[in-house]
């Protein structure tokens, strides 16, 4: 976790996934002792995320029917 910013009722963190490319932030209703430089893991409802074209920052939508 690189950055947490605390706006309330909620935080967001900055993670660097992978190569790092692509920053990846969450957003969290939940407090934590997260501090800057810690690792964590992850787990995730898709049907929570939100993706975005990195040229034009448009919102990418998925289909998650099965």
């Amino acid at each position: 976790m690189e950055l947490k910013e605390s706006l309330g009722s909620d935080s967001l963190y900055h993670i660097q996934c992978g190569s790092g490319k692509q920053p990846l932030i969450i957003r969290s209703k939940e407090y934590s002792r997260l501090s800057p430089g810690d690792t964590v893991d992850l787990g995730f409802l898709w049907k929570h995320c939100h993706f975005f074209d990195p040229d034009t920052g448009l919102r990418i939508v998925l289909s998650l029917k099965q």
